[in-house]
Parts: structure tokens; sequence; C-alpha cells
């Protein structure tokens, strides 16, 4: 397995675990609902600092893998964002019906964002190197979204600071990638 397989399943899994601990918060009958919004964010923002260095670390790896030599992790902070996540935990439990699937996406979708976030700083100095560029293509999670699927672009290969676009609980993964001719760097559209 490559690195960029084995952080694509830690990711996985990290997500999986937070939406199984968040179900078993929303679902307890014990506890007043200001009690589960502070459990919900207090467990997002454990699972994104997770996230931030799996992102931070898996990338180093990617790139040890790729040149051959030590890659330090770029020491990437986590995060507070306890603020918003508790506002988001209290909007996910507003429609009763609705509070699990909303919980529960909320719950995968976080520490998958914060992963790419951490992914893209990380290579964000690494932009040529003896003997190559650096740059990433999407690398599909298993059975991925036509969203995803489109936006792989045939394995474009993107430069190392453009933000991999994502949806609420994507997982698809940076590999990342050596070429001979350096990345083309996209246009942002300028908003008038």
């Amino acid at each position: 397995m490559s690195q960029s397989d084995l952080f694509q399943a830690a990711l996985e899994k990290l997500a999986d675990n937070t939406a199984t601990a968040a179900r078993k918060i929303t679902n307890r009958r014990n506890i007043t609902k200001a009690d589960k919004v502070i459990r919900l964010a207090a467990l997002f923002n454990r699972a994104n600092a997770t996230a931030t260095a799996l992102g931070d670390v898996f990338t180093s790896r990617q790139l040890e893998e790729l040149t051959g030599h030590p890659t330090p992790t770029k020491g990437i902070p986590a995060t507070d964002d306890s603020a918003r996540l508790l506002k988001s935990a209290t909007t996910a439990l507003e429609d009763r019906e609705a509070a699990l699937e909303r919980v529960e996406r909320l719950a995968r979708s976080e520490p998958l964002q914060s992963a790419q976030r951490a992914a893209t700083e990380a290579m964000s100095n690494h932009f040529g190197k003896r003997g190559g560029y650096i740059g990433w293509t999407r690398q599909l999670n298993t059975g991925a979204c036509e969203v995803c699927q489109r936006w792989e672009r045939d394995g474009r290969v993107w430069p190392p600071d453009h933000r991999m676009p994502q949806h609420p609980n994507c997982a698809c993964v940076q590999r990342i990638v050596i070429t001979t001719t350096k990345p083309k760097s996209v246009r942002r559209k300028k908003h008038i």
C-alpha cells in the first residue's frame, strides 16, 4: 500500500469512529440537548486535531516515499474551532427527525476536511525539488461520487498550493506526485 492509500484508510477510520461516537452522544436520553451540543463540539474538535496531525504526517511520508529523502512534518497546529462547532452541533440537533443524519454527516465531514486543509498546507512549501516538480492528483475513495470523478480531471496534476475541492463526507485524498513539468497554476475567477 502506498502512503496515500494508508492516509485515506486512516482518515476513513477516523471519520467512521467519530460518526459512531457522535451517534452515541446524540442517542443518549439521560443528558440535555445543551450537554449533547457541548459533547459533540468537543468530539468534533478532537477529531479535527487528530485529522490535522494525520494530514501533516502523511504528507511528509508521501514526500519521503517519492524523494527518498527525510521530510520533516511542518508542525501544523490544530485550530480550536469550538465556537463554530458549538453552533454547528446546535444546528444539527434542531430538527429532531433529521438530527442523527445531520450529526453523522458533520462528524464524518469535519475530520475529512481538516485533514485535507492540513495536507494542502503541508505541501505548500514544496514547489520545486531537484529531479522534478511536486504536485498532486486526486485519489478517489472507493465508490466515489460523480462530482469527485469529475473533479479528478483524468488525473490532472495540480500545484501543491491548490486546495482540493471537497463536499461533505468526501474521503478523496491528495496523492503527491513528482513531474518533469511544472503543474499549471489555477486561475482564480475575479469577483466583480
